[in-house]
């Protein structure tokens, strides 16, 4: 009987500690980079997901990954840890600067609602007080568990199109 405590003792610690995984997909339909001759044709994309307080003012990294797009590979997946409900922000980066993706994450941390305010009115000059010359092709706050299962990203960076489309796959 004691080893049998122990057992389940050990067990019920260990699944505790496990955290679910949620799996997410983007697809390139229209790469934000394929226009200029200047440019390098690739996307150099950071995907940031924030646990936010309820009033967006304070934000917290929960998970960030940063992937390369171009005509040869249009797609990326990748796993991102489990959410408590609540409210959450994605941000979808093109990096053009030399940031790191880490520091560039705590810039965002530090002023979330200016640079969601600047990035829903296109103050382009605001926006890079914040994040220099990167670009956010989307900033979305939403609650968990999400309600869609996939998201459509689409516009214009610098007079160039851009569409993707974002996937939650075993979202839990």
């Amino acid at each position: 009987m004691y080893k049998f405590s122990i057992l389940m003792l050990m067990l019920f610690g260990l699944s505790q500690q496990v955290k679910i995984i949620n799996k997410i997909e983007i697809i390139a339909y229209d790469l934000s980079e394929d226009m200029s001759r200047v440019s390098t044709h690739n996307d150099e994309l950071v995907l940031y997901l924030f646990k936010s307080d309820a009033d967006s003012q304070l934000s917290t990294l929960l998970w960030h990954t940063d992937f390369i797009l171009d005509d040869e590979n249009k797609s990326y997946s990748d796993s991102f840890p489990s959410i408590d409900s609540g409210y959450c922000s994605f941000i979808l980066l093109e990096q053009d600067d030399e940031e790191s993706a880490e520091i560039r994450a705590k810039d965002i941390a530090a002023n979330p609602r200016a640079i969601y305010n600047a990035y829903i009115n296109k103050d382009y000059n605001a926006l890079r007080k914040y994040i220099g010359d990167d670009d956010i092709l989307w900033f979305e706050y939403m609650d968990f568990p999400f309600s869609s299962q996939s998201i459509t990203i689409e516009g214009s960076s610098k007079l160039d199109k851009y569409r993707y489309v974002l996937k939650f796959l075993d979202v839990k």
